[in-house]
């Protein structure tokens, strides 16, 4: 177990979580590709795209994950946080 956590430690520092600039772009190209829309302001957010990046960045922490995943599922906007974070560094061995 400790080797996988400092695996996935390991890989969390070298690709670091992207700008919420970058998030919205990248969101908005999957919508416009997949021939959908949605609010990328009430969906994402900058307040969930904060949270997102400390569950990415705490990973291998399950307090930190449960605490800022609650927070963003209590806003509705789950779905949008996973888009970078599926599959995690924990699901890739």
């Amino acid at each position: 177990m400790r080797n996988t956590v400092n695996t996935v430690n390991q890989f969390v520092k070298e690709h670091v979580y992207p700008s919420y600039k970058v998030m919205c772009e990248a969101i908005l190209a999957q919508c416009v590709k997949n021939d959908e829309f949605f609010d990328i302001l009430s969906e994402y957010g900058q307040v969930n795209h904060e949270w997102c990046k400390k569950i990415y960045e705490g990973i291998t922490n399950d307090d930190t994950c449960t605490l800022y995943g609650k927070k963003i599922a209590d806003r509705g906007g789950f779905s949008a946080c996973l888009l970078y974070t599926s599959p995690s560094p924990r699901d890739r061995g």
